[in-house]
């Protein structure tokens, strides 16, 4: 910008030395000064492109630093969600554990409500040998446990479907987000790739006019002098 209005300078400077020319210098004179004229609005336009074209280069860069920023933040959601599935994981990996000790529980009350009934059958053709008291109390002994086997069925069962519930809605949510985060961190990617690419030709664009300027100068005080 200085080196700009330097030049400027210099062809005011060599205006001033043509008006003290002769009327045959002056109008050979007349019509370099127009050429100057000419060469100075079209640096002037030139400089005003170089303006723009600046401002607009920092824009992008002004962008391109806030799309970093939000890359950086959705890949901070990206690995939040990765550890809640991996919470997820171990959370199913410890329902998986408690359902097999349901499993096991359950095997175990089938194994002995069968003993209790094989002992049943002993004891209705001991029945003659043993007192009516003893065996009322077997009796609800048997229909206690039978009772409580089918309350735990129930209960297992109960606890089975809604812990198979909770599982598959959270897969699903858990798959979805990352889905959605991986998404939209690649369509934030394409973004930043197609600024940076549009900067760069802006950048070489704004090059090429100031090194154009550079010339035009050039030619301007070769002229003068």
């Amino acid at each position: 910008m200085i080196a700009a209005f330097k030049d400027m300078d210099d062809v005011h400077q060599a205006l001033e030395k043509l008006r003290g020319l002769s009327q045959e210098e002056r109008t050979e004179a007349g019509m370099l000064r127009s050429r100057l004229d000419e060469q100075s609005s079209l640096i002037c336009m030139l400089k005003q492109r170089a303006d723009e074209m600046l401002l607009r280069c920092q824009t992008l860069e002004q962008v391109n630093t806030e799309l970093q920023k939000l890359q950086v933040t959705m890949q901070r959601e990206l690995n939040e969600e990765r550890e809640k599935s991996a919470k997820l994981e171990q959370r199913f990996m410890h329902l998986a554990a408690n359902h097999r000790q349901m499993i096991n529980f359950k095997d175990e009350y089938k194994q002995k409500n069968a003993e209790l009934m094989k002992e049943n059958k002993r004891l209705r053709e001991e029945n003659e040998k043993l007192f009516s008291k003893k065996v009322q109390e077997k009796k609800e002994i048997i229909h206690k446990l039978s009772k409580e086997l089918s309350d735990l069925n129930e209960k297992y069962r109960h606890s089975e479907n809604e812990y198979q519930f909770e599982i598959e809605a959270a897969v699903v949510n858990a798959d979805l987000r990352v889905k959605q985060l991986q998404h939209e961190l690649h369509k934030a990617d394409q973004t930043y790739a197609d600024l940076n690419k549009e900067f760069e030709a802006y950048k070489k664009y704004s090059n090429d006019l100031l090194t154009k300027e550079k010339d035009l100068n050039a030619r301007l005080r070769h002229v003068i002098s």
